[in-house]
């Protein structure tokens, strides 16, 4: 990319990107939390550049990582508060991929960061809950 003089490089955030920490996901969230040094660290190697950095993070997808986050074969047993908190703030992957392409097609900024699970779609997806239940498990 420095020698065509041009390039992009978007990197996905995810679970422990924000220094949250979960049990049993320690080398996942330790993973991501290096994504985003990794990536807040090139961007600033390459601003001289005309090569974009940038971050995606899409919140909650819904996913076969779900059920088998620990890498041991053995399906998780998700409980019902968690699946709620799952049908209001998740959402499947092509939802969100839609959503990410169209920003990076667009983009004009150097290193930007999309956020899918933005403050507002949250609290808009929790105030809206009782009305629009989701089953996003049903799938």
């Amino acid at each position: 990319m420095i020698n065509q003089k041009f390039g992009s490089i978007y990197n996905v955030e995810g679970h422990g990107s924000n220094d949250a920490k979960i049990e049993k996901l320690t080398i996942y969230g330790t993973a991501k939390r290096g994504v985003t040094y990794f990536t807040e660290s090139l961007a600033n190697e390459l601003k001289d550049y005309n090569i974009t950095i940038g971050k995606i993070t899409p919140g909650i997808m819904i996913t076969n990582f779900i059920y088998h986050s620990l890498g041991d074969g053995k399906e998780l047993t998700i409980d019902d508060k968690t699946k709620k908190i799952y049908n209001i703030l998740g959402d499947y992957p092509e939802t969100i991929a839609k959503f990410m392409v169209e920003k990076i097609i667009n983009n004009k900024k150097k290193n930007p960061k999309f956020v899918w699970l933005s403050n507002f779609r949250a609290f808009r997806r929790f105030m809206s809950y009782p009305f629009t239940k989701r089953d996003l498990f049903e799938k």
